[in-house]
This record gives structure tokens, sequence and C-alpha cells, in this order.
């Protein structure tokens, strides 16, 4: 015999199963509805970082074309002696940055292709249908929780009644209502199991995606402060080369102006002056050493020279370091990853769009026997507050 309180849970298993196996679906119901979050989180930030794709392509490809020209204009600088050795030291160092910058470039290219289409996908059918899902999920938690409330209500007043033909009729009630309901709530569950195993790798590659993206910022600060320390450099050495084709003229010797006077045989010449010898040539034959040209003169034209280019010279710096260009590796991993991670998440949240079908399926049985729930609660607490009364 049992009392009040004491009930014997042999004629409960299926009330006790469905209270077990609700608590477990509602657990996953919340899994789902948070990696849903996460993997809109990052979808978001995907969307909004690939608009810098652009911008760190457009700065690489400023790059790249600022280290050729000074490549190229420190070759040209490197005929002036004073500087010779600074000039071949600093493009070596040029050249070495601009083979991954280049490589980076290429990268970036294919990384920018991708990035339209692919904030497009974003855009529909990714978040609309991430919002559908995420909106039902909501509706189902409400509904679990607003159905195992009630349950829970009746379920535990049974367990207070003393025992009597009531007790016995409701829980035979409870009991008929959790065995139509348990093999429902199994197939909604195992829909909800495979749901989670499905979209644990779609947050892992979202995650990565946006971490990765994240890091176009940093690659757009590093890529200014190369440009940063190019644009002087090359500002000065165009100033110091464009006056290689500029002449310098310098007079050095002559020779007697001849005049002459009467006529026929009678004509003679005589010295009347004198004429200055000059002698021409550009920055850049002096540099390279004008052919032919003694020592005296060639020392008139150096001292003429260095009046034009000391003060560029003083004014080029070759003594810079080059920023190193942080984040390049993940422009690799977002060029072979991009799109099938997209894709990936497209036609998994597609899938989940449609199995929504089956979260209104079990929201629609819960409504369905919260009815006969509330009846069983009802009759439960009716001799139970006539007994509080008594």
């Amino acid at each position: 015999m049992t009392v009040m309180g004491e009930l014997d849970t042999s004629s409960d298993m299926e009330t006790l199963k469905l209270i077990h196996d609700m608590g477990i679906a509602k657990d996953h119901t919340q899994q789902l509805e948070h990696k849903v979050e996460l993997v809109e989180n990052d979808v978001r930030s995907v969307y909004n970082e690939l608009v810098k794709s652009k911008i760190v392509n457009n700065k690489l490809h400023w790059v790249n074309d600022s280290l050729a020209t000074a490549s190229q204009l420190l070759t040209v600088a490197s005929i002036v002696p004073s500087i010779s050795s600074q000039a071949r030291n600093l493009k070596t160092v040029v050249d070495n940055t601009k083979i991954p910058i280049n490589k980076a470039m290429l990268v970036s290219d294919k990384v920018e292709k991708l990035a339209g289409p692919t904030r497009e996908k974003i855009n529909n059918p990714i978040l609309p249908n991430i919002r559908t899902v995420d909106n039902g999920l909501l509706v189902t938690m409400n509904a679990e929780n607003g159905f195992l409330a009630l349950f829970g209500v009746a379920q535990n007043c049974i367990t207070t009644l003393h025992e009597s033909d009531l007790r016995d009729d409701l829980r035979g009630r409870l009991e008929a209502v959790s065995s139509r309901l348990n093999p429902k709530l199994a197939l909604f569950d195992g829909v909800q199991v495979a749901l989670l195993n499905g979209i644990n790798p779609i947050v892992s590659n979202m995650d990565s995606l946006a971490s990765w993206t994240l890091q176009f910022e940093q690659i757009n600060i590093s890529l200014d402060a190369m440009l940063n320390a190019l644009r002087p450099l090359i500002n000065s050495l165009q100033a110091l080369t464009a006056v290689f084709n500029r002449t310098i003229t310098v007079p050095y010797g002559g020779y007697p102006k001849m005049c002459s006077k009467g006529r026929g045989r009678f004509r003679i010449y005589y010295p009347c002056g004198w004429v200055t010898s000059y002698f021409s040539f550009t920055i850049q034959q002096i540099l390279t050493g004008a052919t032919g040209v003694i020592a005296p003169i060639m020392n008139l034209l150096t001292n003429e020279m260095d009046k034009v280019l000391n003060p560029l010279l003083r004014a080029l710096n070759l003594n810079i370091s080059l920023p190193a260009i942080a984040g390049l590796a993940v422009l690799d991993s977002l060029s072979a990853n991009l799109e099938p991670m997209v894709n990936g998440a497209v036609q998994f949240i597609n899938g989940f769009a449609a199995e929504m079908t089956g979260f209104d399926t079990i929201n629609k049985e819960f409504e369905l026997v919260k009815a006969e729930v509330g009846d069983i609660g009802k009759a439960c607490a009716e001799p139970n507050e006539g007994a509080t009364m008594n």
C-alpha cells in the first residue's frame, strides 16, 4: 500500500521517460539556438570585414608598384659614388621585400574576386535563413518550457494525492499522453542531434573565416606603414635622378680670335681677341665618366655637378628599414577556404531552414496535448484544494 507522496513509479515509465527526454530535447534546442547565434555573429563579421578586402588589394598593388619604382630609382642613383654602396644595399632589401608582396598581391586578387559573391551569399540566403531558423528555435524553446511547466505541475500534483481511484485515473491519463508524445519527441530530437552534429563544423569554419577577415585591419595598418616608408624615399630619389639629364657647362681654355683686313693678296690676319672654350656634359655622363676629358676639365664639371647634387643628397635618406607586413598568410587561407566554407554554410543553413517544419510539428503537438495535461492538472488540484480547506 502506498500513501501520499510515495508513488509507485513502475506504472509511470512513459511519463518519467517523457520528463527525462524533454529535458534532453530542451537542452539540445538551447544548444542549437546558441550555435546559430554564433554562426550569425561570425557571418555578419565576415560580411563587414570582407569590404576591407578591396582596400587590402589596392594597397598591395600600390606597395608592389612602389617597391618596383624604388628598385629602379636605386639602380639609377647608385651611379653617384657617395651613395653607391648604400643604394645597392637598399635595393637588395627592396627587391627581397617585393617577392612576398608580389605573391600576396596575386593571392589577394583571387580573394577579392571571391569577396563580392561571398557577401551576396551572406546577404541572401544565409542571413535571412538564419533569422528564420533562430526565430523558429526561440518559438520551440518557449513551447518546450511552457509544456514542461504545465506537465510538471500535473505530475507533481498527482504524487501528492493519497492512493485512490482518482490518482490511478490521473496517472493513467498522464501516462497515455506521454505514450503518445514520446515517439514523436524521439523523432524530433533525433533531427536536433543530427543538426547539432552538422552545425559544429559550420561554427568552426565561420569562426575561422571571422578570425581571418578580422586580420584585414592589421594588414592595412602594416601596408600603410610600408607606404609611409617608401613615399619619402621615392620622392627624394625621383628628385635626385630627375637632374641626371641636366647639362653642366664649364669654361676651360680657348683660342685667339682672328680678324682680317685688306683684300685679295693684300689681306692680312691678326689676333683681335680671345674665344673661351666650353665643355658640356649631362650629370649622368659626368657620373659615369665622360670619355676623353682631361682631369682639370673633369674637376670643374664635378664641382658644378656637386652644387646641384649636394642639396638633393642631403635630403635623401637611404638608412631606412621596411616594416614587415603582418597577417599576409591569412590571404592564402581565405583564397583556399572562403568559397567552400561559405558554400558549406549556405547548404547547411538552407537544410536547417527546411527542417523547421519538424519544429513546427512538435510545437503543434505540444499545443495539442497542453489542454489535456491542463485538464489533468486541474482535476488533480480540485481534491487537494478541498483537503486544504478542510
